[in-house]
């Protein structure tokens, strides 16, 4: 770099001025990040709720189709499926 004073004040107010756009963007970023990662939480807690609702509407669907088939056969009925 050149001993040119204007020159090094120049340079000195570019690069703070990068300095600072930069630190400013990665403040954003991690901003952001933290938002991303509080609804990457938020919507695994709610698909683990929903695995969760899934599994008793199955049991319930089979203990249903169980009852049926009890049903049928105590009342001597023949299902049609199709």
């Amino acid at each position: 770099m050149s001993l040119n004073p204007l020159r090094w004040i120049e340079w000195l107010i570019t690069e703070h001025g990068s300095a600072a756009v930069i630190r400013e963007r990665l403040g954003q970023a991690h901003d952001q990040i933290a938002i991303l990662q509080r609804e990457n939480a938020s919507l695994k807690s709610e698909r683990d709720d929903f695995k969760i609702r899934l599994e008793k509407a199955q049991i319930e669907i089979d203990n249903l189709k169980k009852r049926i088939q009890e049903l049928e056969r105590k009342h001597g009925i023949i299902a049609i499926v199709g």
